[in-house]
C-alpha cells in the first residue's frame, strides 16, 4: 500500500528479530515507529541474547523515510522482574546498557515489554521508567521510551497513569484478542 502523506497518528510497529532483513519491504511511510524485537533483560540490569541488534541497514532506512527505531527490551519471569525492579543498582544497570545499545545504534529510544509483572513491583516499574525516561532524555535528545502493556491488567500491577505521565506513551498488546471459550 502506497500513501502520499505521513500517518496522522502514531503507528508503531515490531520487528522481531525472526523475521530477517524483511525490514528491507516494509512501507516506512506508513509507519512512525518501529521497534526491533528484541534485547533480553537478565534480572542483574544485563543485556543477555540482543539478537543481532544493531541493524544499521534498517535503522538507516527507516531514518531516512522519517521513521524512529527504537531498541525493544523484554522480560517475562515475575521473579526476574522482581530480581530486576526491586534493586535500584540493578535498574540503573539496565538503564546504562540500554542506554549504550541505543547509542551504539543511533536508534530513537526504548520500548519496554514486560510481561507477567507482580504487583509487589507496580511502585518499582514507575521509577523504573521515571529514570529511564530522564536518563533517555538527557542522554539521547529527541528519545522515546514507550512501554507495551497488557490488555487487562488482572493483578493490578501497572499503575498506568504515572507510567503514562513519566514516558512518552503506552499501548495495549491487544493481538490475539481473545480467550479459548470467545468468538
Amino acid at each position: 500500500i502506497a500513501s502520499t502523506s505521513a500517518p496522522s497518528h502514531t503507528i508503531f510497529g515490531y520487528h522481531p528479530y525472526w523475521m530477517g532483513s524483511d525490514w528491507q519491504n516494509y512501507t516506512y511511510n506508513l509507519l512512525t515507529t518501529i521497534a526491533w524485537f528484541s534485547a533480553e533483560a537478565t534480572p542483574s540490569g544485563g543485556l543477555g541474547n540482543i539478537h543481532g541488534w544493531s541493524v544499521t541497514g534498517l535503522i538507516n532506512l527507516a531514518n531516512a523515510n522519517g521513521v524512529d527505531v527504537v531498541l525493544g527490551v523484554t522480560m517475562s519471569s515475575s521473579s526476574d522482574l522482581t530480581t530486576l525492579l526491586s534493586s535500584s543498582t540493578n535498574r540503573q544497570n539496565l538503564i546504562s546498557n540500554l542506554i549504550a545499545q541505543v547509542k551504539a545504534g543511533n536508534a530513537d529510544g526504548v520500548n519496554v515489554d514486560f510481561e507477567g509483572l507482580p504487583s509487589t513491583q507496580r511502585n518499582n516499574m514507575v521509577r523504573f521508567i521515571t529514570d529511564l525516561t530522564t536518563a533517555c532524555h538527557q542522554q539521547i535528545p529527541g528519545s522515546q521510551v514507550t512501554l507495551a502493556t497488557p490488555a487487562v491488567d488482572w493483578s493490578n500491577a501497572w499503575d498506568y497513569n504515572a507510567l503514562a505521565n513519566v514516558s512518552d506513551g503506552l499501548f495495549i498488546m491487544g493481538y490475539a484478542y481473545h480467550w479459548s471459550g470467545s468468538s
